[in-house]
């Protein structure tokens, strides 16, 4: 289950109380554990699997509030940004559409080899990006936005120095998201615009 840990990191990021869409590595995983616990949503159960894989890679403690409740319906189109965009698109999703700020964009993203270990969790991806790009490694141009834009810029270095301040900020930025929960308006006015994974 180790290994899975990416995936599951990624579920803590997308999941609360949205339409069950998430990566099937995850699902296989974390299906015959559900069948357990028919009680709780997949909602919170996904959300609980993203926070332990956390802890259990050496990241923060995060804390957890059940409570959510399963969608019949996919979320709408445009809510997740498109990795191929910059820093603009960045602030329109995130921030905009769903008032996070500057901080809480610069500590999201998504699974993949971004980092060399990706079964620890701490502040190697900002070290990696700030190093420029390294064969194996992804640095997509909303990775490389983080660096060109100046406060992103600001937040990247910040982490490089004060992993706990990344680990702090990440908590925050969290606890945000799960928050939305049953907001259903936080979208890009454009619902044309692709999305993560299309």
């Amino acid at each position: 289950m180790q290994t899975q840990t990416p995936a599951l990191v990624e579920l803590i990021e997308t999941s609360r109380n949205v339409w069950l869409i998430f990566h099937w590595k995850s699902k296989v995983i974390l299906e015959p554990l559900k069948e357990q616990f028919l009680i709780i949503s997949y909602v919170d159960f996904y959300q609980l699997s993203g926070v332990v894989a956390v802890e259990i890679t050496g990241g923060p403690e995060v804390p957890f509030h059940p409570g959510g409740e399963d969608k019949p319906e996919p979320p709408l189109e445009g809510r997740l940004p498109d990795a191929t965009e910059g820093s603009n698109h960045l602030r329109d999703v995130f921030g905009k559409s769903m008032g996070l700020s500057d901080q809480d964009i610069v500590r999201s993203g998504f699974e993949g080899p971004w980092t060399s270990n990706p079964l620890i969790f701490d502040n190697s991806y900002f070290t990696k990006l700030l190093g420029g790009e390294k064969e194996g490694l992804l640095q997509l141009p909303s990775d490389k936005a983080l660096l060109s834009d100046l406060v992103f810029r600001l937040l990247v270095e910040k982490y490089v120095a004060d992993e706990d301040a990344f680990f702090a900020d990440y908590v925050e930025a969290r606890q945000k998201l799960f928050e939305l929960g049953d907001e259903e308006d936080f979208r890009l006015e454009d619902e044309s615009s692709p999305t993560w994974g299309e």
